[in-house]
Order: structure tokens, then C-alpha cells, then sequence
């Protein structure tokens, strides 16, 4: 059965855009279909310092993948793209590639290795204002709202701009 997955997308290390290049056709070839995908946007790191500021967009895809191997495909591919761990000692670091599963269809789960919807994105801009681009108009299945209405809430100061501008 298919199912429709939102991913955010972000990079700070190396060729910023030709890891999202990759990525991208890396989660097509493995993971499903694209359906749309939001303009990038430059954002500042939250939660740590960096000398580079990242990338981040947002894309949705059709899967047949249920969410934990979804999960496990899409860090396959961030290892393979030259990915190390979230975190070192419980800090958030620069990262070549990090991919995360936003919302999946209207699934609400939380596991160990995985929470749908995304536990901290209606609390994040980098994520809200692209996902906001491509799916302004669906529920977040948790709060009952429109990612467009989460977007105008949000309380994330940090500075976004769209890349190139």
C-alpha cells in the first residue's frame, strides 16, 4: 500500500547542494517517487554553533515502505553519503546530510527509534517555512492543525532566507 512521507532535508558540510542533489536520488531510488519539493532555504543551526550555516528543504514522496524501514532506508543513505552521528556527547554537530521523517499519511507513533509526526518540528522554522511550500494545506494528525496555521504559531525566531537571495 502507498503511503505519502514528508522529509526535511539539511546540510552544512561539503557541496551543500550536491548532498541534497544526492540525497534526493538516492530516496528515489530507494524509497519511493518524488511528489514535490520546496525551495531551499538558508538557515542558521539551532542548537549549536557553526562556522557554516545549513541548507534545509523540504520534499515530500509515494512509498510502500512502512515507516520504520522507511526510517532505516533513509539513514542507509545518509551513511552512505558520508554521514556521522546527530550528536556527539548529547550536542548537536555539523553534518553532511540529515533527513528525517516530518509526517507520514496521518500516522501518529512514537517508538525508540522513531516518532511521527516529527517530535520538534512545529517548534522549528527551517522546517515549517519549506513544508509549509508543499503541504500548506494537510493536518498535522497530533494538534488538529494545518502546517500553514503551525507556521504562522511558530515562536522560532532563527533567521531563514531563501538560498540565493
Amino acid at each position: 500500500m502507498e503511503s505519502i512521507a514528508y522529509l526535511s532535508i539539511g546540510t552544512n558540510l561539503g557541496d551543500r547542494i550536491k548532498n541534497i542533489d544526492d540525497s534526493i536520488e538516492l530516496i528515489q531510488s530507494e524509497a519511493g517517487p518524488l511528489i514535490a519539493k520546496s525551495s531551499i532555504y538558508t538557515t542558521e543551526p539551532v542548537g549549536f554553533s557553526a562556522e557554516t550555516d545549513f541548507l534545509n528543504l523540504c520534499i515530500s514522496i509515494r512509498t510502500e515502505l512502512p515507516p520504520l524501514e522507511l526510517i532505516e532506508k533513509l539513514k542507509s543513505i545518509e551513511f552512505n553519503l558520508g554521514r556521522k552521528k546527530k550528536s556527539a556527547n548529547g550536542v548537536y554537530q555539523s553534518r553532511l546530510i540529515d533527513i528525517d521523517i516530518i509526517l507520514y499519511d496521518n500516522k501518529i507513533m512514537a517508538t525508540e527509534e522513531l516518532t511521527i509526526p516529527h517530535e520538534r518540528y512545529n517548534q522549528r522554522m527551517f522546517v515549517l517555512k519549506p513544508l509549509a511550500q508543499i503541504a500548506a494545506n494537510i493536518y498535522d494528525p497530533v494538534q488538529g492543525k494545518r502546517i500553514k496555521q503551525l507556521l504562522t504559531e511558530c515562536i522560532d525566531q532563527s533567521t531563514i532566507q531563501l538560498y540565493g537571495h
